[in-house]
């Protein structure tokens, strides 16, 4: 199984992959599946990724999930009602981080200039952070704040390990 992360994030910065990678490192059976990533600029972007992730899937000879992970900043934008429909009409799982990926994993808002580095640090503290975390768990994260489904989502495609 090829799990493909498309996250809205710089590739220099990979800010939102370092938080996604380290919940599937930490709460999922190790390597029974290929984790490619797909980084998109703008919220926008994440729907126009399409020649990449068909490069990624013809260069696996298996089963591909598409995972797109979007902040839900702007609960009225109607760009999340398109990424949604994209998702349905594509066969995608849809990951809402309400607001942002920092304030699913930290509880509080990160400065742009800062998100790099408190995601470097967030490496360091996982292992404390990650067993009381509850907002990573919510099926619909629409009506929360601060949620995430993550954990529901790639709970579909991978093995949890047993703590």
């Amino acid at each position: 199984m090829q799990i493909i992360l498309i996250v809205e994030t710089r590739a220099s910065c990979e800010s939102d992959y370092r938080y996604i990678k380290s919940t599937i490192d930490y709460f999922y059976v190790e390597r029974s599946y290929k984790l490619s990533k797909v980084f998109a600029r703008s919220k926008a972007e994440l729907i126009r990724s399409d020649k990449k992730i068909a490069a990624l899937k013809a260069n696996y000879s298996g089963d591909s999930a598409v995972i797109i992970c979007a902040d839900y900043d702007a609960p009225n934008d109607p760009l999340n009602r398109e990424i949604e429909r994209y998702c349905h009409t594509h066969s995608c799982e849809l990951v809402w981080m309400n607001v942002d990926v920092e304030e699913v994993f930290w509880g509080r808002c990160v400065l742009s200039r800062d998100k790099n580095k408190e995601s470097i640090r967030f490496l360091t503290k996982k292992h404390s952070i990650m067993p009381s975390l509850t907002t990573i768990n919510v099926k619909d994260p629409t009506l929360r704040h601060p949620a995430s489904n993550l954990l529901p989502v790639l709970d579909k495609y991978l093995k949890r390990k047993i703590y």
